[in-house]
C-alpha cells in the first residue's frame, strides 16, 4: 500500500470482508444508462460516487439516497 494514507478500494474490500462486515454490490461505469439499469436491478435508493479523488465528498463526488433514474 502507498505511504500517503490512501488505501485502494480493493484493499478496503479485503479488510472489510476479513472483519466479517457485509458489503453491497458495486458497479463501475461512466454511462448513465448502465448505472440506471444496475440500480433498477439492485433496487433504489442507491449511492453514487466518483472513482479517483481521495476526499470524494470534498469535490462533490458522493450523492446519497438516489431514489430513481431521473435523480
Amino acid at each position: 500500500m502507498p505511504g500517503n494514507g490512501y488505501v485502494p478500494p480493493c484493499y478496503v474490500q479485503e479488510l472489510l470482508q476479513a472483519a466479517g462486515i457485509p458489503l453491497v454490490e458495486e458497479f463501475v461505469s461512466d454511462k448513465k444508462e448502465e448505472v440506471v439499469a444496475f440500480a433498477s436491478r439492485c433496487g433504489f435508493p442507491v449511492v453514487a460516487k466518483v472513482v479517483g479523488p481521495v476526499h470524494k465528498s470534498d469535490v462533490g463526488g458522493v450523492v446519497l439516497n438516489i431514489e430513481s433514474g431521473q435523480h
